[in-house]
């Protein structure tokens, strides 16, 4: 009980030292590193971090141009989604997240814990499907996914986002989400995928796209025909 007492008081200063990031990176550092030290052992700490506005200042993080910040942060983020998704959320972690995916670069140094909490968003209940059409997102992922085709846990995470995605299809958004983004050919390969629940969601997705291209038929609309389709 005594280092539980201890390691919260920990936190709660380490939480404090976030602020004024770009001013000292070496003490945001020490504490991003402590944090990950503490929370990958007694994630329940996750709330004292909360409550000292932790979340906005880990997502303020992800701008650093130091890889321990940003990877440190990354992680805290992601113990952070067990709970408090929403939060996260609302406080922005997308329009960062895309900025991070979307950059030159691509953040190759961080993709194995950024793919992780790119998983986290999308499997929550409000993903950002309108969000990832307005940023162009899914003609990146898709290309993520095969340029690291030597990294099964990137591979299964970038996987089960563009699962969500397509699963996320409507008569209103199907083309915004298949045209040109490359996400049909890729659900098409992952029908292929060793991992089981993979093979099968890819499936589902391409039935449920078949499904919507029917109600177009069968309403009498233009038909979404899959050759329209960049293959």
């Amino acid at each position: 009980h005594r280092r539980m007492v201890v390691n919260a008081a920990v936190v709660s200063k380490f939480s404090k030292l976030l602020d004024g990031w770009n001013d000292d990176k070496s003490i945001i550092k020490v504490a991003l590193l402590g944090l990950v030290n503490i929370l990958d052992r007694e994630r329940f700490l996750v709330d004292t971090v909360v409550d000292e506005d932790g979340i906005q200042k880990l997502i303020a993080l992800l701008k650093s141009s130091d890889s321990v910040c940003v990877k440190s942060s990354l992680r805290l983020l992601v113990i952070a989604t067990n709970k408090y998704i929403q939060t996260l959320l609302d406080c922005g972690l997308v329009a960062h997240l895309f900025r991070m995916v979307l950059s030159h670069d691509g953040h190759l140094d961080c993709i194995p814990i950024l793919s992780t909490l790119l998983r986290k968003v999308f499997e929550s209940d409000e993903f950002p499907i309108q969000q990832a059409i307005d940023a162009i997102f899914i003609e990146r992922l898709t290309k993520m996914l095969t340029t690291n085709e030597d990294e099964t846990s990137v591979q299964t995470n970038l996987s089960f986002v563009c699962i969500k995605l397509a699963l996320g299809a409507n008569e209103e958004n199907i083309d915004s989400l298949m045209k040109d983004t490359g996400l049909l050919p890729t659900l098409v390969r992952l029908q292929d995928s060793p991992i089981g629940i993979i093979s099968e969601k890819a499936f589902a997705c391409l039935e449920h796209i078949t499904n919507i291209r029917t109600t177009f038929e069968v309403e009498d609309k233009e038909s979404l025909a899959w050759g329209e389709y960049r293959m």
